[in-house]
């Protein structure tokens, strides 16, 4: 009896993966990306606090040279407009973007400090503002110079 040989196919000599090998590499990758996403989201969440932070510095900055040049602050302006006093010492106006972590810029005159740079956000997120606080201040919301005020309100504030 003779024995019939199959034909080998075109990829003779060549090896490929084996299902298992594969199953390996998925789960790896699986276990790489379920450890790199949440640092990937922490770093996301600590650039959009940085850039806000920043933004707010320069707008007190500005604010605070104006009222060390004229002796009084600019007065209080609707939620995403930049008080005309501050235009000749902001390069750019920072109230008329969108907050990286929600809401919109705001200047007070009043509203909970004599003077201060707020953020108004109607849908504010509690552990992002705590952060900041925790990060710039005394990290309790209800004192130091970054403070809560109201429901809607994270007041930097210049002068009590």
């Amino acid at each position: 009896m003779r024995r019939q040989h199959r034909q080998r196919s075109h990829n003779c000599g060549q090896r490929g993966f084996t299902l298992v090998e594969l199953v390996v590499v998925v789960l790896v990758l699986g276990i790489i990306g379920s450890v790199a996403a949440p640092r990937m989201a922490s770093w996301t969440d600590d650039a959009r606090i940085e850039t806000t932070v920043t933004s707010v510095q320069a707008a007190q900055r500005a604010a605070q040279y104006f009222h060390a040049k004229n002796g009084y602050w600019p007065d209080d302006v609707n939620n995403g407009q930049m008080p005309p006093e501050l235009e000749p010492y902001l390069r750019s106006n920072v109230f008329e973007n969108d907050v990286p972590i929600g809401g919109v810029y705001d200047w007070n005159n009043g509203y909970g400090a004599t003077a201060a740079m707020s953020i108004r956000d109607n849908n504010y997120d509690a552990d992002v503002w705590l952060a900041i606080d925790q990060k710039y201040d005394d990290g309790n919301l209800a004192t130091g110079s970054i403070r809560k005020h109201g429901s809607r309100h994270l007041n930097f504030i210049l002068e009590d």
